[in-house]
């Protein structure tokens, strides 16, 4: 038969082979699976064929990693200010708006390639903290 004028499975075919893929049939073990399949009506329009549709809900407990560039020990300015930003979760223009300059000069502070000048330290330390 030609797969291109092939009729798609049906919901109870595409369950018996998610079944088979899986393992997970009648006498394959005694626990219940890992993630349970959905339950299959006869008037339910067929799908295409696969794995797509079934979904688990796994809640992750791991921490995230730090993104690159995060100091776990500070030392310069521009240091904690990355880290007061990163653990926000701001980009470097947001984080510019909160002190009121432009995105450049916080992107050479945090560097280190340049130095705030003084009107902007008050900013800089009500964003600190």
């Amino acid at each position: 038969m030609n797969p291109i004028l092939a009729k798609p499975p049906t919901a109870a075919r595409q369950k018996d082979r998610l079944v088979e893929v899986l393992g997970t049939g009648s006498g394959s073990s005694d626990r219940a699976p890992a993630c349970p399949l959905p339950p299959v009506s006869s008037s339910s329009p067929p799908r295409t064929p696969g794995v797509a549709g079934i979904s688990c809900r796994v809640l992750l407990r791991g921490r995230k990693p730090r993104p690159p560039g995060y100091s776990e020990d500070p030392k310069t300015l521009g240091e904690h200010l990355r880290r007061a930003r990163l653990d926000r979760a701001l980009s470097q223009r947001q984080a510019a708006e909160a002190i009121g300059c432009h995105s450049t000069a916080l992107l050479h502070w945090e560097k280190g390639t340049a130095q705030p000048e003084l009107r902007f330290l008050p900013a800089i330390l009500h964003f600190l903290g």
